[in-house]
């Protein structure tokens, strides 16, 4: 295909929108997502007992390094495309094998990991929920590097909003926890295939090239290891507590670390706005690059802080409202859980920065340190201290992750990588 024929079947770009709306919806978008799984981890925390809650916790953290891997962060890719090079159907083809790849993948380790039947179960919920998930992100990568984040929201809402009205009609009709995970996959798959794709009609199809397929995977697979290695460092410690103190220990820690996701939310919208225009400025004008990662940090330590703070000040009564008393009795671990929140927010502004430059492989070095500081923490501390101690190896982790993150962008300026003009800055 000529690349004239490409410019007249790519559809018209939208005009983007403002930088403060593409962040409100975003933010929208990706707080109803996160109340939803946040609702989730509420109900089953209420209507079951922590080891139903380390299941799914454990499920979750087998399933989601498989997905990172496969999933290549295309979408990453696909919003910091400033020249156009790939067209929405490369991505999806390449979406289409990732995703075989990843059911195979946990069937494997499910089989090999020798879990009982209702880990099993949640394996199988998980990783059909997180397929029709990755086909979404595809398409949510070309409405990214559009700068149209309201639809994105918009489906993330309707996500959640099904979501939630399915998993509690089906706990309060049946009684079992499990079938309410497993809703969570036709409700995914449902979403996508009625709403979804009407948002990219007629392009949405596999574009099977192998010489651009092929320059995507070369492009990509530093980001996918590199997201690899960052759910492997989110779920180091359930590995570690699932192996030395069971899976009641793990649905106690993933409760209560989920705040420190949801915490998140705000770093995660702000650098999803921004991704593009972050992308555009690190070719351009280096001030505004400078700029807008400014702003990310200071949001992430502006959040984090005060995460911290309300866990000083109220843990105990925040967590008896939200889970019940057995859990309000780890005030404590809450605030040592805020405090690795608040240092892993303020990575995720610096892994922003580094991502939107294009700077995509130092990272998989860095994270591989991270990992191994993480993994050594764990090993250390959790078979005497527990959730603390796996609160604490985490909060290490993400401190060196900063620390590096933080050197490797004052390199790359002083070595000369941005500037105007600038034909690349790439793996």
């Amino acid at each position: 295909m000529t690349s004239a024929e490409m410019v007249l079947e790519r559809p018209a770009r939208a005009a983007p929108q403002s930088l403060r709306v593409s962040f409100v919806w975003a933010l929208a978008g990706n707080v109803c997502y996160a109340a939803a799984q946040w609702a989730a981890i509420v109900l089953l925390a209420r209507r079951s007992d922590p080891a139903t809650v380390g299941r799914f916790a454990l499920a979750l953290a087998i399933v989601s390094p498989i997905l990172m891997l496969t999933n290549l962060q295309l979408r990453t890719v696909q919003a910091t495309d400033t020249g156009g090079r790939y067209r929405l159907g490369h991505y999806v083809a390449l979406r289409l094998m990732g995703t075989a790849v990843f059911l195979l993948a946990v069937a494997a380790a499910a089989r090999a990991g020798g879990y009982d039947a209702p880990t099993v179960a949640l394996l199988a919920a998980v990783a059909l929920m997180k397929a029709a998930e990755s086909f979404s992100d595809a398409i949510y990568g070309r409405l990214h590097a559009q700068e149209r984040l309201d639809r994105i929201a918009q489906s993330q809402i309707l996500k959640a909003v099904l979501s939630v009205v399915a998993m509690t009609g089906v706990i309060v009709w049946t009684g079992s926890s499990t079938a309410a995970i497993a809703v969570l996959a036709p409700v995914f798959w449902l979403t996508l295939l009625t709403f979804d794709l009407t948002l990219v009609a007629g392009h949405w199809l596999p574009l099977w090239d192998p010489a651009r397929l092929g320059e995507l995977v070369r492009i990509s697979l530093p980001l996918g290891f590199t997201l690899l290695l960052v759910s492997v460092n989110a779920n180091l410690p359930r590995y570690f507590l699932q192996h030395h103190r069971g899976v009641a220990e793990v649905g106690v820690f993933s409760a209560l670390a989920y705040v420190t996701v949801s915490a998140n939310l705000l770093v995660m919208a702000l650098g999803q706005a921004v991704a593009p225009r972050m992308a555009q400025a690190a070719v351009t004008d280096l001030k505004t690059y400078l700029r807008l990662s400014a702003r990310m940090f200071a949001l992430a330590a502006a959040v984090g802080g005060a995460g911290v703070l309300v866990a000083v000040l109220a843990g105990r009564p925040l967590l008896g409202l939200l889970y019940g008393a057995n859990y309000a009795r780890e005030s404590r671990l809450f605030v040592w859980l805020m405090f690795s929140g608040l240092v892993s927010l303020l990575a995720s502004a610096a892994g922003y920065s580094l991502t939107s430059a294009r700077l995509f492989r130092p990272q998989f070095p860095i994270l591989l340190v991270v990992c191994a500081v993480t993994a050594a923490g764990c090993a250390w501390l959790v078979p005497g201290r527990g959730v603390q101690g796996a609160a604490l190896a985490q909060a290490a982790g993400y401190a060196v992750q900063l620390g590096a993150c933080l050197a490797y962008l004052a390199f790359a300026f002083r070595g000369g990588l941005w500037g105007a003009p600038r034909p690349r800055v790439s793996p």
